[in-house]
């Protein structure tokens, strides 16, 4: 979501405010331009608008705009306590996803150093593809650690169960990536892709993940 769409949907909430305070312009404009043209009193209807206090009016209208600028305040503070809330509930699983997310980052970068080996020299650089393997393996060894949040979120019951085994998901899909390992009946070409479909379908739990996260934030900000 860009920046202007998000302050766009932000502003869309405070619409009273300025549709009041257009209205009361307005007002105010055509009370003084009638009072110009009603000097001298020369018809009943500039007779009727003397005794108009559009003065009082306007200063109700004022008092109305005040009104609702601290209604939607209270609204807009109410939403970001929950919201709030909510970021605290989540935060486990919003862990979890950075966490993945690096991973996944790392895998990347070392598959595609991989890949422009083998496309450099597809055979005589065989050691260096198995050196991006104990890359990744490393990597994914130290982001292991991550099971931890994954375990806590299917501890949690109060968190529903798609989300719980979505978090699971992700450390069955990360630990492939670490183990996979390059030998001599295998070869070079072979062990990327094996690598590279291990990666994306840690990328695709991910967003399963993601996914199940946004739908019960949704869920708790509506209740």
């Amino acid at each position: 979501m860009t920046i202007v769409k998000l302050y766009t949907q932000k502003l869309k909430k405070w619409w009273p405010l300025p549709a009041a305070f257009i209205a009361s312009a307005a007002f105010s404009a055509a009370g003084l331009i009638i009072d110009q043209s009603c000097r001298p009193i020369g018809n009943m209807f500039c007779s009727m608008w003397v005794k108009f206090q559009w003065e009082t009016v306007l200063a109700g209208g004022l008092g109305l705009m005040g009104g609702i600028f601290v209604i939607l305040s209270t609204r807009e503070h109410i939403q970001a306590n929950r919201e709030d809330a909510v970021n605290r509930e989540l935060d486990p699983v919003d862990r979890l996803l950075r966490v993945t997310d690096r991973t996944i980052k790392d895998a990347q970068e070392h598959i595609g150093k991989a890949r422009k080996t083998l496309l450099a020299t597809p055979y005589a650089e065989s050691g260096k593809v198995e050196n991006n393997w104990n890359n990744i393996r490393v990597d994914v060894k130290g982001a292991v650690s991550h099971s931890n949040q994954a375990q806590t979120i299917a501890a949690n019951t109060d968190f529903p169960r798609s989300l719980r085994d979505a978090a699971k998901e992700i450390v069955e899909k990360t630990k492939p990536l670490g183990e996979q390992k390059y030998t001599t009946t295998t070869s070079p070409a072979e062990t990327l892709e094996a690598i590279e479909n291990i990666a994306n379908s840690l990328i695709a739990a991910n967003e399963e993940l993601r996914s199940e996260r946004q739908a019960y934030a949704s869920i708790l900000l509506n209740r």
